[in-house]
């Protein structure tokens, strides 16, 4: 649980794990975009919604769900401010696809991306403004991927526990 009294310092850490099902709604072959949100190692936000439109490959799918989880940190950075707690450290977003992470820190890769609607590229924008900072996560070990798929056996094993937690352990080693 976390506990936080006004006037105290306090180190706020916001993480946030992004993931996409690419074009896993049958009917338009629309994918999900799936987030996960905390601070300081305590869920705070979470949520999946379908995509819009149909991505054309993967690494669009989850530049996308990385937008929508980037406008998420960007929200909850400006709300913890005005309410008098200060986001001390750059938040990190984690994905797990490379070529979005890519296409997130080099405006120069852009070609490929030429066709995906303006309106995501906010990623690359308030990453270069360095609202937070963009980084690879093991497919294995991303919680994202409970609200875009299911999710059974060993994976869900593993993931089930990132979700309700009563300490804040490290999660760089697993990383």
């Amino acid at each position: 649980m976390c506990v936080y009294k006004r006037g105290e310092h306090h180190n706020i850490h916001l993480t946030a794990y992004s993931d996409s099902d690419w074009g896993g709604e049958r009917a338009e072959g629309r994918s999900t975009s799936g987030k996960l949100i905390e601070l300081n190692g305590c869920v705070i936000d979470w949520g999946s919604k379908l995509q819009r439109t149909s991505a054309t490959s993967s690494a669009e799918a989850e530049y996308v769900a990385a937008a929508l989880t980037a406008r998420s940190i960007v929200y909850l950075k400006q709300v913890l401010q005005e309410i008098g707690f200060p986001v001390t450290h750059t938040p990190t977003l984690k994905v797990d696809n490379q070529a979005c992470i890519k296409c997130a820190q080099n405006p120069v890769y852009h070609g490929r991306m030429k066709h995906v609607h303006i309106s995501y590229h906010f990623i690359r924008q308030h990453e270069t403004l360095g609202n937070y900072k963009i980084c690879h996560v093991n497919g294995k070990m991303n919680p994202a991927d409970l609200f875009t798929k299911p999710v059974q056996g060993e994976l869900l094993m593993r993931l089930r526990p990132m979700l309700v937690q009563t300490s804040n352990p490290s999660r760089e080693a697993q990383d």
